[in-house]
């Protein structure tokens, strides 16, 4: 529910500032910072007073700093207990109608003062993870445990909500919202066709040292194809990565960008080899950029089937698949005019972050959860 002014109105029915408190428990390089400075950036004029709670890391915090009515720190990636409240004192004295908070260490925070407060809570997964090791058990029973808490789930895909409730971080009957991660199409210079098929293709992908983002089975590639292009990287250092195996020495490693446009608009083929995803923002930049995109056959890049091709990351010669069918031109058995595979797959790209990942999109459905009591 909209003001004249545009201003979202408070659970009380009255016209004042909405105020909204963001949680997260990283402001350091990665798709969640990333999508907390998209959202700011897309209510800058929504007349809605957001307060954050964040770490004081870079790149992002001096955003957050700039774009908020007051910024609060907060260790990195850990619960202090001093922290939680401290957040709760902001949260009673300013009268917080909404808190928002992403990721699972955020969500801790979150739905605790939830809880304490009888503040609405709305919680953004970014990913369900749940990795085989012992850290990784904890972490999803974390996430099962808190489940019994009030709070409205956001989930980035459709199929982020399935695995929620299938692994028992939402229960069964919990009203949520699907919000898919959205991107600011104006950081990044616009190209007017895909990559030609006859150049050395310059390849490359967001590589983090978590082996849910399948650092090794990029690496792997990178290895055994360096002869297909130009292989590059970014998200990781050498010696980061070099723990997943030997590195080539044609492999080009730009480690952490401040903002990696530039970079994404110098490929022409982005891959990713992740294993588990919710919504990868990174997959939406390098459409955005106008890179042609080959993404691990994962439930979260099914999203993506008609604007990339998908194939088995475990396998190099699913990658060499796609590759030469992206360097063919149209079929002969198709009319003349007939669009090669690279120019549909860089069209339905460029439709799909115009119009269902556009920020203005993104912003109309958080409204809709901020609004709704």
């Amino acid at each position: 529910m909209l003001t004249e002014l545009g201003s979202l109105v408070r659970p009380d029915g009255s016209a004042n500032r909405l105020r909204v408190l963001l949680i997260t428990a990283r402001a350091d390089h990665g798709g969640g910072p990333r999508h907390i400075l998209d959202l700011l950036r897309a209510f800058s004029k929504s007349g809605i007073e957001f307060y954050i709670a964040s770490p004081e890391q870079e790149p992002y915090a001096s955003r957050f700093h700039a774009l908020t009515k007051k910024f609060f720190a907060l260790p990195p990636r850990s619960f202090s207990l001093f922290a939680f409240l401290r957040l709760m004192r902001v949260v009673r004295r300013t009268r917080v109608d909404v808190i928002h908070s992403h990721g699972r260490g955020a969500g801790i925070y979150s739905r605790l003062l939830g809880l304490l407060t009888g503040v609405r809570v709305l919680h953004t997964f970014h990913g369900i993870h749940r990795e085989a090791s012992l850290k990784g058990r904890l972490k999803l029973l974390v996430d099962q445990v808190f489940s019994y808490f009030p709070f409205t789930p956001i989930y980035v895909s459709e199929n982020e909500s399935r695995e929620a409730i299938a692994f028992g971080c939402v229960r069964q009957g919990t009203v949520g919202f699907v919000i898919e991660n959205a991107v600011d199409a104006s950081r990044f210079k616009i190209r007017t066709h895909p990559p030609m098929s006859d150049k050395v293709l310059r390849i490359g992908a967001f590589v983090r040292n978590d082996p849910v983002k399948g650092p090794d089975l990029f690496l792997n590639l990178a290895r055994e194809l360096g002869s297909v292009g130009q292989w590059t990287c970014a998200g990781i250092s050498r010696a980061e990565l070099s723990q997943y195996g030997e590195i080539p020495d044609a492999l080009e490693i730009m480690d952490r960008l401040q903002d990696p446009a530039a970079w994404l608009g110098s490929l022409d083929i982005f891959v990713s080899t992740s294993r588990n995803e919710g919504l990868p923002l990174g997959v939406l930049e390098a459409m955005a950029a106008g890179c042609l995109c080959v993404l691990s056959d994962i439930p979260a890049h099914v999203n993506f089937k008609d604007a990339a091709l998908l194939f088995n990351a475990e396998d190099k010669m699913s990658f060499l698949d796609a590759l030469s069918r992206l360097k063919k031109g149209p079929e002969p058995s198709q009319p003349q005019n007939d669009l090669s595979l690279r120019a549909t797959l860089f069209t339905n790209a460029f439709e799909l972050i115009s119009t269902r990942h556009s920020l203005e999109t993104f912003k109309h459905k958080l409204e809709r959860a901020y609004s709704t009591t």
